[in-house]
């Protein structure tokens, strides 16, 4: 149920977590494989301003 309330770029990220338990996944990764790329000068603050809008 949460994934389904999340906006289609968070629930990419999250899938992709999800489908990759107990591994550490760095914001490059995230944003070149789970966003689409291409990593930008910050990718760090592409992947937080994806799940900024997540649901608490």
């Amino acid at each position: 149920m949460f994934l389904a309330e999340l906006a289609p770029q968070a629930r990419r990220v999250f899938q992709y977590l999800l489908s990759n338990p107990g591994r550490r996944t760095h914001c490059t990764e995230l944003v070149g494989k789970a966003l689409g790329g291409p990593n930008e000068s910050d990718p760090a603050r592409r992947v937080a301003g994806v799940l900024s809008g997540c649901p608490g």
